[in-house]
């Protein structure tokens, strides 16, 4: 889609609850999805899972972009 960027990580392991990305309370479960959604959303962008018990995961990150960020790596300096 025109106006944003899109990455698709996928795997066949034992699925997990999509509702882990509303809450990081359970240290024991890593806190890096849910840190990536709250990042995206931030930039207006989101995060979406498809998973299932024992079928896997797909996760796709999804941010927009405009040409105009092209090589920008940071804060201008002034």
């Amino acid at each position: 889609v025109k106006g944003q960027v899109r990455v698709t990580v996928e795997d066949d392991g034992v699925g997990l609850d999509p509702g882990l990305l509303d809450r990081s309370t359970d240290p024991q479960r890593g806190l890096g999805l849910f840190h990536v959604k709250e990042r995206l959303e931030d930039l207006k962008g989101r995060v979406e899972v498809l998973s299932a018990p024992g079928k896997g995961t797909t996760v796709t990150l999804v941010a927009p972009f405009k040409a105009s960020d092209r090589g920008r790596t940071g804060p201008k300096a002034e």
